[in-house]
This record gives C-alpha cells, sequence and structure tokens, in this order.
C-alpha cells in the first residue's frame, strides 16, 4: 500500500507541475511552483539565455592555444574542426555553469536551504527537491567528467612542471643537500644514543655508563651543529647565499600552486566519480524517502 500511494503521489506530482507551467504562475501565497522558482512566466523559458563567462574562457584559451601552437595557417585550414571540438567542450562546461550561476545559487541565496530536507514536508518543498536533484543528475553526470578532464591536462600541463621546478630550486636553495638531511643526521644521533643507554641501564655499573654516553653524543651533537653552521657561513662568504635565498623565495609560490593544482585535480576525480557510481542511486533514494515523507507520513514528525 506505501508503494502504491507512492506512486501514486509522483504521478500526482508530474501533473500538478505541468499544470502550474501551463497557468503562468501563481502568487506566492497560493504557494505554486512557478512562485517557488521566483514567479517566472512559462514565456520566459524560450528567452532563457544562458552566460558562462568561464566557459566562454575555456574556448577562448582553446583558440589562442590552437593558433600558438600550430600558427595561424594551419588554424585557418582546420579551423572549423577546431572550433567545432572547442564549441562542444564549452557547451558541456556552461551547461553546469549555468545551472549553478542562474538557477540553482539564485534559489538558494532566496529560499535557503530548507526545502532540502525540511522537518514538515510541503508540495512546494517536495517538487522543489525532487526535481532539483533529477535535473542534476543529467547536468552533473556530463559535465563533471569534463571538469575532471581538464583538471588532469591542467595539472599535467602546469602543475606537475610547477611542483617539479619548485622542489629543484628548493634543492639548489639548500646547497644540493636534501630538505631533511641535517635533521636526519641528527636523528641518527640520537637513535644511537637511546640504544646505547639502554643497553647501558641492564648493566650493574648504568649510572656511570649513562653520563659517559651522555657527555659523548652531547659533544657530537654539538660538533654536527658546528659543523652545520660553519658550512653555511661558507656559502654566505662565496655569495652564494643570497642566489640561494632567492631561490627558495621563488620555490614557495611554485610548489604551492603545484600542491593547489594536484588537490584541485584529486578533488574533482573523486567528485566526478561519486557522481558516476553513485549519484543516481543517491536520487533515487533521496525522492523515495520525500515521497514518503510527503505521501504516506505527512504528519510526521
Amino acid at each position: 500500500a506505501a508503494l502504491a500511494a507512492v506512486s501514486a503521489g509522483l504521478a500526482v506530482t508530474l501533473a500538478t507541475g505541468m499544470a502550474m507551467a501551463n497557468s503562468h504562475g501563481v502568487a506566492d501565497a497560493d504557494g505554486g511552483l512557478m512562485a517557488l522558482l521566483g514567479g517566472a512566466q512559462s514565456g520566459d523559458l524560450f528567452n532563457f539565455n544562458p552566460v558562462c563567462p568561464a566557459s566562454d574562457g575555456v574556448f577562448r584559451l582553446g583558440q589562442r592555444t590552437a593558433v600558438a601552437l600550430a600558427g595561424d595557417q594551419n588554424v585557418d585550414d582546420y579551423r572549423p574542426l577546431i572550433n567545432d571540438v572547442l564549441i562542444r567542450v564549452r557547451t558541456e562546461l556552461c551547461v553546469l555553469e549555468s545551472f549553478m550561476r542562474e538557477t540553482a545559487l539564485p534559489f538558494i541565496q532566496k529560499k535557503g536551504v530548507g526545502w532540502i530536507l525540511p522537518v514538515h514536508e510541503t508540495s512546494e518543498t517536495y517538487v522543489a527537491g525532487v526535481v532539483f536533484v533529477v535535473g542534476a543528475n543529467f547536468i552533473l553526470l556530463g559535465s563533471t567528467k569534463i571538469l575532471a578532464i581538464l583538471s588532469i591536462y591542467h595539472d599535467i600541463l602546469l602543475g606537475l612542471p610547477s611542483r617539479a621546478f619548485g622542489g629543484f630550486l628548493e634543492f639548489a636553495a639548500r646547497g644540493g643537500v636534501p630538505r631533511d638531511a641535517d635533521e636526519k643526521k641528527l636523528k641518527q644521533l640520537l637513535d644511537k644514543q637511546f640504544t646505547e643507554v639502554k643497553k647501558a641501564m641492564e648493566r650493574s655499573d648504568g649510572s656511570a655508563k649513562v653520563s659517559e654516553i651522555s657527555e659523548r653524543y652531547a659533544r657530537e651533537i654539538e660538533a654536527l651543529q658546528e659543523s652545520q653552521a660553519k658550512a653555511k657561513a661558507r656559502r654566505q662568504e662565496k655569495g652564494i647565499g643570497q642566489a640561494q635565498q632567492v631561490a627558495a623565495g621563488i620555490s614557495v609560490p611554485l610548489r604551492v600552486y603545484g600542491q593547489l593544482s594536484l588537490g584541485l585535480k584529486t578533488v574533482l576525480e573523486a567528485f566526478d566519480t561519486f557522481c558516476s557510481r553513485y549519484l543516481v542511486a543517491t536520487t533515487v533514494l533521496y525522492a523515495i524517502f520525500k515521497s514518503v515523507h510527503f505521501w504516506v507520513l505527512p504528519d510526521f514528525p
């Protein structure tokens, strides 16, 4: 009986949505669907003109890249093919950009997020939630793949070189010494000291032996620190110090940019994986939950 009620509820919801769309909208007081969507008239659907500045930027960047790589003459010979491919990429991106800029974000700014999982389900919150998630399926399933691919290309062309060059500059700034070389030497001394102290404590004359070990390793640690300080001073005297400081300063933004590129790629790949594998299932469960809440248990809680 519950499943029959849910099915009947979905059918009634679709019929109600079509009737509302054909009625040119109703006042907010009546709680109609078109009023919920901002009072738009049905004729506005045919005048809808998405604005996609970011997608246009990708399109123009692709054109400039093709000209820079192949030259004007070669691009002119194959311009129809190049433009055709770039326009289709731009269209995929524009679908997502237009959805976020002109639909999702303005609606959430105006109505909030209480309609997603409200305590008391109404016809407005029910229709808005179901229509939103179903529409998001068609938009996200294709668009997120484009974003993931663009992030991979971006990381290969810019992120990876930035990380590699930044790491090289940092290596050069340290005089060809790995970043943690000094720390490793100090850690090795401390580990040896700990091992010898542990063995000495097991002997009958352990106290005297521990003092001897501690003094010896204190001298070794002091000598290590002095040698590191002298090496740094020699680099400064040779005029290498300033160049190393410049290299170290340049390496920081390069490595930060490279890591941000890698993080962006990882996030977009994970989001695309979620949309490809779990978005449809999540949408179905969400629609069933709201249908049960609205049609079967309208007074709960």
